[in-house]
């Protein structure tokens, strides 16, 4: 029998396997293609823009290059250079939807490429194809690369200095290795808050090699001093973008650590049996979704498998690459101790964590199907567990398809302010009552949080270009309307916000004072959510003379 009747499932030449009998290498290229399709699937959609989004998208729209690196609109940790860079795409491109989210799915879509050929060069040829599969159908890294945040930017750069890493501990007297990793490293912290946690690991390793070499009577001086240099240059780089921008968003987020996604993220040091209880509930939840799972424990079988391959990757002596996919953890944990970054709570802020996820998770389970099957039984193991993953990218794609939106307010937030924007005419003025101060005849809208950024976004991108929208006028400065263009006054409600309620007696003397001047408006009243989220719009008219 000859090598192309094998592969073509026996003895007879021009026999095609069967789909549900493909071999692993070739599962893996089709769940490849699958997870690329999906993010294109989801980008074209054009999911309404919702909050976590609009904190950041409303700034392309009212802020300069320059003013990029104070504090934003609404207050977010952002990294500035993923913010420079949208800003040049807005300004190409526009800031619609699609064009915002265009850097963000181009990150996701590499992302899954560098993985796919990262993985075989770290593990064995079967694991890799296992991680591969798992890493293809997982749900946060195809979220957020349709996102405009920078988590799927935090992946690829991840993914991209984990790869030069492992090469440099490969070969750890490269000049050029060397000299781009920390050029590389010197740039990422720039666009990737938790880049410093991949660079520092990275560089413990390092370190660690180059003492290996040493102890086989090799010279270390040069590449020692060479180590500190670079590890100077990137921690300098580092540091000068703290302290020029992150300082300032951090003291402009002023409760942030008290918030949900954080506080429960900063492990107990005070109470042993807490911090135990928060060790299993950050690495069972949201941090370890791959490819799906979620808080309360949701994620425990991946935590298992992860257990599994990191008890592999020792036993066969890889504890290079073992040490270099946990090395993260330990920077990670010391920030969450010091309250600076959160740890384990979602899936988001941990998308540079899904490689080491996603690779042991595979080498976890090729040694769990190792352990209870033979040889012939791993390859029929992966081959079920790849037509889950396909199944689970199949039912991603329905889900997007037949629900194009993170919340239903923000698809009914959006035709609303459509629907204003097609009946507008050439003149015709927009209020807003209120704005991003405080002030006494109007509310500061930052509190309201991120359904309120969202609608603010949908007003600026598609309010008419005619006149610019007016935040919180005083009343006697809202514009007066001229026959055949209208002036709206708009107020935006939101009942769920207990601790920033409405401010409605203020509304009512601010409405009172604008009827006095322009007359009795006609009023409408739209629900974004039911009996919570809500728009009433005052449609002032030119008497007739």
């Amino acid at each position: 029998m000859d090598k192309s009747a094998r592969r073509n499932g026996g003895g007879h030449a021009g026999v095609t396997r069967p789909i549900l009998r493909w071999p692993p290498h070739r599962w893996a290229l089709v769940l490849v293609v699958a997870s690329l399709l999906w993010r294109l699937i989801r980008y074209g959609l054009v999911f309404p823009m919702w909050g976590d989004e609009a904190f950041i998208a409303v700034n392309f729209i009212t802020r300069s290059f320059s003013e990029l690196s104070g504090p934003l609109d609404h207050p977010q940790i952002v990294p500035v250079g993923f913010l420079w860079m949208q800003w040049l795409m807005s300004r190409l491109l526009g800031t619609s939807e699609l064009a915002l989210r265009l850097l963000p799915v181009l990150a996701g879509l590499a992302c899954v490429i560098v993985f796919w050929r990262l993985a075989p060069r770290m593990v064995s040829r079967r694991q890799a194809m296992a991680a591969v599969v798992i890493f293809a159908a997982s749900y946060y890294p195809v979220r957020h690369s349709v996102e405009v945040k920078s988590y799927s930017l935090d992946l690829l750069i991840a993914l991209c200095l984990i790869w030069q890493a492992w090469s440099m501990l490969r070969a750890p007297r490269t000049v050029v290795r060397w000299f781009l990793f920390t050029l590389s490293g010197a740039a990422f912290v720039w666009i990737s808050y938790p880049a410093v946690f991949i660079i520092g690991g990275a560089m413990f390793m390092l370190a660690y090699r180059l003492i290996q070499e040493r102890e086989a009577g090799q010279s270390l001086a040069p590449w020692l001093a060479g180590w500190v240099v670079s590890g100077m240059v990137m921690a300098g780089s580092f540091v000068a973008m703290w302290m020029l921008v992150a300082v300032g968003q951090e003291v402009n987020h002023e409760g942030i650590h008290e918030l949900r996604g954080w506080a429960s993220a900063f492990p107990p040091m005070d109470s042993p049996t807490g911090f135990v209880g928060w060790f299993f509930r950050a690495h069972t939840g949201n941090l370890l979704a791959y490819p799906i799972g979620g808080n309360h424990g949701g994620s425990t079988a991946t935590f298992c498998l992860i257990v599994f391959g990191i008890i592999a990757l020792w036993r066969t002596g890889r504890r290079r690459v073992l040490f270099l996919l946990l090395s993260p953890l330990p920077f990670m944990f010391v920030a969450a101790v010091l309250k600076k970054y959160p740890y384990g709570d979602s899936a988001r802020v941990g998308q540079h964590i899904a490689p080491a996820a996603c690779l042991l998770a595979g080498v976890g389970m090729v040694a769990f199907l190792n352990h209870g099957w033979k040889k012939r039984g791993v390859v029929s193991g992966m081959q079920i567990a790849s037509v889950a993953m396909l199944c689970i990218i199949a039912y991603g794609v329905f889900r997007d398809i037949s629900e194009p939106y993170k919340k239903e307010s923000d698809w009914v937030s959006l035709q609303l302010v459509h629907g204003l924007a097609e009946r507008s005419t050439e003149g015709e003025r927009w209020v807003v009552f209120g704005s991003l101060v405080d002030q006494p005849h109007a509310p500061n809208m930052v509190p309201w949080g991120g359904s309120l950024a969202r609608f603010r976004y949908d007003l600026l991108q598609y309010a008419p270009n005619t006149n610019p929208i007016l935040f919180a006028p005083l009343s006697e400065d809202i514009p007066e309307p001229t026959p055949g263009a209208d002036t709206l006054l708009i107020m935006y409600h939101d009942n769920d916000q207990e601790t920033n309620p409405f401010p409605q007696e203020q509304a009512n003397e601010y409405l009172d004072a604008a009827t006095r001047r322009l007359g009795e408006p006609a009023v409408e009243t739209f629900a974004l959510k039911e009996d919570s989220e809500s728009v009433t719009i005052y449609r002032f008219t030119a008497t007739n003379p």
